[in-house]
């Protein structure tokens, strides 16, 4: 965890064109950063992950802070 939200910004933007499963579960972690900047750009990334998010996300809409539920229900479509 970084305490600069511009790096966890680039950060969560850059796994998501990684496009890797493993950086999932970190980018559902992400959707409930306190900087709306970063939650957002993990979003993004975890929507260009496909199939690999839905079961995370899936979780995250039981288990996360309300605002990670929102935009995990939003990443699913």
């Amino acid at each position: 965890y970084h305490s600069d939200p511009e790096v966890r910004c680039a950060a969560a933007t850059a796994l998501g064109e990684l496009q890797q499963a493993r950086w999932v579960e970190p980018l559902c972690t992400a959707l409930g950063d306190c900087d709306d900047r970063v939650r957002r750009a993990a979003a993004h990334s975890l929507r260009a992950a496909g199939d690999a998010a839905i079961g995370p996300l899936s979780r995250t809409l039981y288990e996360g802070p309300e605002i990670a539920r929102l935009l995990a229900a939003e990443a699913l479509g």
